[in-house]
C-alpha cells in the first residue's frame, strides 16, 4: 500500500498545526501560572504551603480537571493529576514542583510540571483519536516542598513518597514562625490520603549548569547530579570584654 504525496503532505501539515496549537497553549498557560506570586524581577515567590503556593495548586487543579484528569493529594500534600488510559495498568509519573524560593525563577520546577501536563494532554488526545494503544496510565505530579526554604529539608514531598522520610516527621516540621507542615497544608486545603505506586518516573527540568550551552545543545539526559549534606549548629556563651587599644 502506498500513500499519495498530497495525502502525506496533508498529514504533515495537520501535525504541524497541532504542534503549533499545543506550543501556543503551553505558553499561554505558563504565562498565566507565572502571574501567581510574581516578583518585580520576573520570577516568583511561592514558598511551600503559603497562600501563593495554594493558589498555584488550585490553578493547576482547574487546568487538569478541565481536561478530564482526576486530582488527588497524599498525606504530605503531593498533588497528583491522574489520567486513566489503560484500566488496570500501572501508572507512569511525570512532573516536578510548583513551589519556589523566596525570589525564585519562574521556570524552576514549574516548567517540569506544566510541560509534563501538556505532554499528558497530548497523549490523551492521541489515544482518543485511536492513535496507538496505551500501555500505561499517567500521573502528573507536583511534589510538595521541593525547595525547602520554608520547611527543612528540601525534597520533602518526594522523600516521603519514596520512603526516605516518615510522613509524621514531615508533618511535624515547623517553619521559623512555628507553623507546622500539617497546619500549612490544612490551611490551603491540599492534604489527603491518596497513595499511588508508579512503574516509572520522568522529570524535565531547566539546566542548572553550563554543559548544554557550552555544547550548543537545547536538551539532554542527566547522567549525574550533585549531592549535599546539610547540618545545623548552635554555639552558646557570653561576649568577652573588649581589649583596650
Amino acid at each position: 500500500m502506498t500513500t499519495s504525496p498530497s495525502r502525506d503532505n496533508g498529514s504533515r501539515d495537520h501535525k504541524s498545526r497541532d504542534s503549533t496549537f499545543r506550543d501556543n497553549a503551553f505558553l499561554a498557560d505558563f504565562r498565566s501560572m507565572s502571574t501567581i506570586g510574581a516578583t518585580a524581577g520576573g520570577g516568583v515567590d511561592r514558598q511551600a504551603g503559603t497562600a501563593a503556593d495554594g493558589q498555584t495548586r488550585f490553578w493547576f487543579r482547574g487546568l487538569m480537571e478541565g481536561h478530564g484528569f482526576v486530582i488527588r493529594y497524599d498525606e504530605v500534600g503531593n498533588q497528583f493529576a491522574l489520567l486513566e488510559l489503560a484500566p488496570g495498568a500501572p501508572y507512569v509519573a511525570i512532573g516536578s514542583h510548583l513551589d519556589s524560593q523566596p525570589l525564585g525563577g519562574r521556570f524552576d520546577g514549574a516548567y517540569g510540571v506544566l510541560a509534563g501536563a501538556h505532554a499528558a494532554i497530548d497523549l490523551m488526545e492521541q489515544a482518543a483519536a485511536g492513535d496507538g494503544e496505551p500501555m500505561f496510565n499517567i500521573a502528573v505530579v507536583n511534589w510538595f516542598n521541593e525547595e525547602g526554604c520554608r520547611f527543612k529539608p528540601s525534597m520533602m514531598g518526594s522523600s516521603v513518597f519514596t520512603g526516605k522520610i516518615p510522613a509524621e516527621q514531615a508533618l511535624a516540621t515547623s517553619d521559623p514562625h512555628g507553623v507546622t507542615v500539617r497546619e500549612a497544608l490544612n490551611a490551603i486545603g491540599t492534604r489527603g490520603d491518596f497513595r499511588l505506586d508508579v512503574a516509572a518516573y520522568v522529570e524535565i527540568h531547566i539546566e542548572q549548569g553550563r554543559s548544554l550551552e557550552d555544547a550548543g545543545l537545547s536538551i539532554g539526559l542527566v547522567e549525574s547530579t550533585w549531592g549535599r549534606t546539610s547540618t545545623s549548629s548552635w554555639s552558646t556563651g557570653s561576649r568577652g570584654t573588649p581589649v583596650p587599644p
